[in-house]
C-alpha cells in the first residue's frame, strides 16, 4: 500500500471521528468511515491532497448527488423524519454506496476540485455577536465586511434573534432565524442589549453564492448531514431571510480586494471584518499576508477584525496565547478580536466556542458582563437591518 493511499485513509478515518464525536453527527461519520474501509473509494480521491478540504468535498459532493436525485435507491439509507438516524451502515450499505461512488466518480472528483468547502451554518453568529457589540459600544456605527461570505447569510446577523440562555437574548422574537448558545465557565459573555448599529454591509468571496440560484442554494444545503433536521430548516429559514435583506457581495480574493472594499466605506462607520471559520483554509503564508494586510489598511483608517477558527489557525494568528483548558472537550474553536490602528494591531482572546457555535466559554474578564447580569435583554435596536 503506498502512502499517498494511507495518509488519505487515516484522514477518512480521523475526519470520521471527529464528525461523531465532536459535532455528534453519526450518519455523516459513517460515510467518512465507508470510504476509509473501501479502497474503490479512496482510489476516487487520488491526486488530491490530504486533508479536511478532500474529505468534506467528497462526503458533501456525494451528498449533493443525491440531494439531486431523491427517489435513487441509495437514499433508503439516509435519515428521514421517521427514521432520523438513518440506516446503519451494513455490508449492504457499503456496498451500494460504493458502486454510487464509482459510477459517479467524476461528478465525485469534480464537486472537490471546483466547490472546496463553503459551509453557511448562521449557527456560527453567536461567536461573531458579543464582540462586534464590543466593536460597536467603542467605535459607534460600524460597517460589517464578511470575508469568505459564500451566500452572505450572515451579513444578515441583526436580523437574527439570538438566544444565550441565562445570560441574556437580543434580537425580533419574531425573526425567522432563532440562534441558541449554551454558554459555559464562569464569565458572562457581553450580549448587547441592542443590536450593533450597522450601517454598511458586504461580503467578500472568490465563488459567492448567488442567493437566488436554486442549484447553487442545494449545494451549500449538501454540506448539513441528512439527520441535522433543525440547522438545515436553520439554514433554509437564513436563505429565505438573505433574499429580502439583499446583502451586496463581491467576488474576489480578500488578499487583494479588502484593502479596496474597505476604501469604499464612509469616513465615519469604523470597519469590523469578520472571519468565521474560513482562515483554516490559507496556507501559513496566505494567513500571514492577510493579518499584515490589516495592519497597513489600518496605517490609513482604524479597522477591528472578528477571527472564529480552530486553535491551530489560531496559534498562527497569536502564538503568544495558550490554548488553555475549556470545560467542555467539544468546545475547540477561538474567538479572538483584532483592533487594529496605525500599523499597530492589539489582539484580545475573547472566548472558546464549538465549531458550530453551540457552546462557548467566555474568557476575556475585561470584556465579561457582570456575574449576576441575568435578566433577558429586549432588542430596542437603533439599526432594524434597512441597509
Amino acid at each position: 500500500m503506498d502512502e499517498q493511499y494511507l495518509a488519505m485513509k487515516e484522514c477518512f478515518t480521523r475526519g470520521a471521528r471527529d464528525v461523531g464525536e465532536d459535532l455528534g453527527l453519526p450518519f455523516f461519520a459513517s460515510l467518512y468511515q465507508a470510504v476509509a474501509d473501501d479502497r474503490r473509494m479512496l482510489e476516487i480521491v487520488r491526486g488530491f491532497p490530504p486533508g479536511p478540504a478532500t474529505i468534506t468535498g467528497f462526503v458533501t459532493t456525494l451528498n449533493y448527488l443525491l440531494l439531486c436525485d431523491p427517489k435513487h435507491p441509495l437514499r433508503e439509507f439516509f435519515p428521514t423524519m421517521k427514521n432520523p438516524r438513518g440506516a446503519i451502515m451494513t455490508k449492504d450499505f457499503a456496498g451500494s454506496m460504493s458502486r454510487y461512488c464509482i459510477d459517479h466518480a467524476d461528478k465525485l472528483r469534480k464537486g472537490i476540485s471546483d466547490y472546496g468547502v463553503q459551509t453557511n451554518s448562521v449557527n456560527r453568529a453567536p461567536g461573531l455577536l458579543p464582540p462586534m457589540g464590543i466593536v460597536a459600544d467603542l467605535e459607534g456605527p460600524i460597517a460589517h465586511l464578511d470575508v469568505g461570505t459564500s451566500a452572505g447569510l450572515l451579513l444578515c446577523l441583526n436580523r437574527f434573534h439570538f438566544d444565550f440562555g441565562d445570560h441574556g437574548t437580543v434580537g425580533d422574537p419574531k425573526s425567522p432565524v432563532h440562534v441558541r448558545c449554551q454558554v459555559k465557565g464562569e464569565l458572562s459573555p457581553p450580549v448587547p442589549r441592542e443590536m450593533p448599529d450597522i450601517r454598511y454591509r458586504v461580503g467578500l468571496d472568490k465563488r459567492p453564492v448567488d442567493i437566488d440560484n436554486a442549484d447553487a442554494i442545494l449545494r451549500l444545503r449538501s454540506f448539513f448531514s441528512p439527520e441535522q433536521f433543525d440547522a438545515i430548516q436553520l439554514f433554509e429559514n437564513a436563505v429565505a431571510l438573505a433574499r429580502n435583506v439583499r446583502p451586496r457581495l463581491i467576488r474576489g480574493d480578500a488578499l487583494v480586494e479588502l484593502p479596496k472594499v474597505i476604501e469604499q466605506i464612509p469616513r465615519d462607520i469604523h470597519p469590523c471584518v469578520t472571519c468565521s471559520w474560513m482562515l483554516w483554509q490559507l496556507s501559513p503564508n496566505e494567513l500571514q499576508q492577510f493579518v499584515t494586510l490589516l495592519s497597513d489598511t489600518s496605517r490609513t483608517r482604524p479597522l477591528s477584525c472578528i477571527v472564529v477558527d480552530n486553535h491551530k489557525t489560531i496559534q498562527q494568528i497569536a502564538p503568544h496565547l495558550t490554548t488553555g483548558e475549556a470545560p467542555d472537550p467539544k468546545v475547540k474553536g477561538k474567538v479572538l478580536l483584532l483592533s487594529c490602528d496605525r500599523g499597530d494591531i492589539k489582539i484580545t482572546d475573547l472566548a472558546d466556542i464549538a465549531p458550530h457555535g453551540e457552546r462557548m466559554v467566555w474568557r476575556d474578564g475585561d470584556t465579561a458582563a457582570p456575574a449576576l447580569d441575568r435578566s433577558p435583554k429586549t432588542d430596542t435596536s437603533r439599526n432594524n437591518g434597512l441597509i
